[in-house]
């Protein structure tokens, strides 16, 4: 059996885990819990025949499902590691299957929607459904890019509701703890509004700054534009996924971050000094509080 303990929480026992997409994220927990988690039999589905092949190959996961269904019908917790798009045809899937006490949560990019999928397809009006936000990852992805090494000392937003039942809340809770995660819980609504400024805004805005460069400007570039749009290479598919799903909050942002960029440029073209020392050093500041954070 596995065992998922802190502290602060009651132990909370599971003995099957079941990851449904095994990509980038869902390989790299696996291989977390390889890591830190005894004994714990995990299952594991992708519809991607190559991806399916290279878990069983390299023993990232015990066994391979044949289907998201069967992969659920196995588990006492499920994992669903897909991109946001692919979820509903998850959740009917594994719903006609999915025992009673069986505990499901995610790792998709925003929250109020998958709540309220969950909530709308799976038994029980969703109770057993904890939605979760892993922030790790990469701009790489597919199994290949799986690491363990990505998912420690990192934060887990949890999205309970009040609808979700309590145990629930803390078996996920010690799950992400046993595998080096740090849960925070916060509302589906507050996650989204808050990713978008910390999350969402740094894809567009590295993903903007790199198409404006030219084969002249990428030439003579140096470390800087390299290490500041990392995050422009990431799947394009998926994050247009995220950005349409929080279209609200990340619209928002852009606007905000639109009329920052107009006003540094007026500061500029009128050569106040003063005023581009303070917009410099405000975000020195920021960036030195993350650092510490970090």
């Amino acid at each position: 059996m596995c065992f998922f303990t802190h502290q602060y929480y009651r132990t909370v026992q599971t003995t099957r885990l079941s990851i449904i997409g095994l990509g980038l994220i869902g390989g790299s927990i696996a291989l977390a819990v390889r890591r830190s988690v005894k004994h714990c039999k995990i299952y594991g589905y992708d519809k991607s025949l190559l991806a399916r092949s290279r878990a069983r190959r390299e023993k990232i996961v015990d066994h391979v499902a044949s289907s998201a269904g069967h992969c659920a019908s196995q588990a006492d917790l499920i994992v669903i590691a897909t991109p946001l798009g692919a979820a509903r045809s998850i959740f009917e899937a594994i719903a006609p299957d999915l025992p009673d006490e069986t505990v499901v949560t995610d790792v998709c990019s925003t929250k109020r929607s998958i709540v309220d999928m969950a909530s709308a397809l799976l038994p029980n009006r969703g109770r057993r459904f904890v939605g979760s936000h892993p922030m790790f990852g990469s701009e790489r992805s597919g199994i290949a890019a799986a690491d363990s090494a990505l998912v420690a000392g990192c934060r887990c937003i949890l999205t309970p509701t009040r609808q979700t039942d309590a145990s629930a809340v803390r078996m996920v809770k010690a799950f992400w703890r046993s595998i080096g995660l740090n849960p925070v819980l916060m509302s589906p609504g507050e996650h989204d509004r808050v990713l978008a400024k910390a999350s969402h805004l740094p894809q567009a805005l590295a993903t903007l700054l790199m198409s404006q460069q030219t084969s002249a400007s990428m030439k003579v570039s140096g470390k800087g534009l390299f290490d500041t749009t990392r995050l422009a290479g990431s799947n394009p598919h998926l994050w247009a996924e995220i950005l349409l799903d929080n279209a609200e909050h990340i619209a928002a942002e852009l606007r905000r971050s639109a009329k920052q960029t107009a006003r540094l440029a007026d500061m500029i073209r009128a050569g106040d000094e003063a005023g581009v020392r303070r917009s410099l050093q405000a975000g020195r500041k920021n960036r030195a509080r993350l650092e510490s954070r970090v």
